[in-house]
């Protein structure tokens, strides 16, 4: 099958154009590398959701969810939490002690969760 039906083909069953990235040689540094820190996605959302890694969320997620914190793929350390699109440790953090939005009082601290 030569090139031109072969990308018919993909764009047939892919539903989006296939884009071919020419190679000079095989091997050496003349193969282009395209790293990403997450699956792009090709998926139409309604107005009200965004596309994340093939899938329609809606923009509460990337608020609150620990895989999407602020943007898709924006993954927390373990055993913090997503805050507001901001990756938090609710044990020691003076604005979010315990829970997300939970500050502690003027001249307090956070530790264990609580304000001392």
């Amino acid at each position: 099958m030569d090139a031109m039906r072969f990308d018919a083909l993909a764009r047939s069953l892919a539903g989006f154009p296939v884009r071919r990235t020419p190679i000079d040689r095989v091997g050496g540094s003349s193969v282009p590398s395209r790293r990403r820190t997450h699956v792009t996605s090709r998926v139409v959302c309604p107005t009200d959701r965004v596309a994340c890694d093939g899938t329609c969320l809606s923009p509460w997620v990337f608020q609150h969810d620990a895989k999407n914190c602020g943007a898709c793929g924006t993954i927390c350390a373990h055993g913090a939490v997503c805050c507001d699109g901001r990756c938090r440790d609710l044990t020691s953090d003076d604005a979010n002690c315990g829970t997300c939005g939970a500050a502690c009082p003027a001249g307090s601290s956070c530790a264990a969760g609580e304000c001392i």
